[in-house]
């Protein structure tokens, strides 16, 4: 398992927050479909089944807050 991108890890960030793909991409700056695309990628890379259980993988792993 690879620890994601800095970017990632902001993304996964806001999605333990509750922010909508929406709200972080205006937030982060980047494309709704950026962000559906990273979170794809960040559970890809860290075999998640959802965006939930991607964040309580980063936070077990002391990676996110």
């Amino acid at each position: 398992m690879t620890r994601p991108t800095i970017r990632q890890l902001q993304i996964l960030q806001c999605v333990a927050e509750g922010d909508t793909f929406r709200k972080i991409a205006l937030d982060l700056g980047i494309c709704h479909g950026t962000v559906k695309n990273q979170m794809l990628y960040i559970r890809r890379r860290i075999g998640a089944r959802s965006s939930e259980n991607a964040v309580a993988i980063a936070m077990r792993r002391g990676w996110i807050k």
